[in-house]
């Protein structure tokens, strides 16, 4: 009995503590994301990706937009395939205004299960994940683009978040480059 009520403790700690993720940022430092704290879009980029370069521009937009709407916008990183070094100069090449980090070893990506850059998802603490797939329809297969932007999910999904709607369509599939 006791190793069952033991083991039953052990999970309900796993459990509580799964939304806390450790995460490096451009500098190396080890950091704690914990999901339970904020309202954040999570946007899963890589800096070779030419799709995660060319939203910058957007993403710096949101950043700007949704910041004072206690909304964050953090860019993770996965695997280890860049250095914190190389992370910093996409940064600073494409002046990403939000914080990138990168989550070497995977779990958060997992936690979500990302599987393409740029992938995004709109992760509410006491609601859970409202928003996950494309920024918007710009790319609608990989190497094929829009010139004009039709669909505009993410900013959709936070504009009906803000305003204390439901999200009009929770789920899209993301283009671009594939997560190894």
């Amino acid at each position: 009995m006791r190793y069952v009520l033991c083991l039953l403790l052990i999970g309900c700690f796993a459990f509580v503590h799964a939304q806390r993720f450790a995460v490096k940022n451009t500098n190396g430092t080890t950091f704690y994301l914990d999901l339970k704290k904020q309202t954040a879009v999570y946007v899963f980029i890589s800096p070779e990706c030419p799709l995660c370069q060319n939203y910058t521009k957007t993403l710096n937009e949101f950043h700007q937009t949704y910041a004072s709407k206690q909304i964050a916008l953090v860019a993770i990183v996965p695997g280890k395939a860049y250095t914190s070094k190389q992370v910093a100069d996409f940064a600073r090449t494409y002046k990403v205004k939000f914080s990138v980090f990168i989550d070497e070893n995977m779990k958060l990506t997992r936690y979500f299960k990302a599987t393409i850059t740029p992938e995004a998802f709109l992760f509410v603490p006491d609601k859970g994940l409202v928003y996950a797939g494309r920024i918007d329809n710009w790319a609608y297969a990989p190497g094929r683009k829009r010139t004009i932007v039709t669909e505009h999910d993410l900013r959709n999904a936070l504009d009906a978040y803000v305003a204390g709607k439901p999200v009009p369509v929770s789920k899209t599939k993301a283009v671009g480059c594939f997560i190894e």
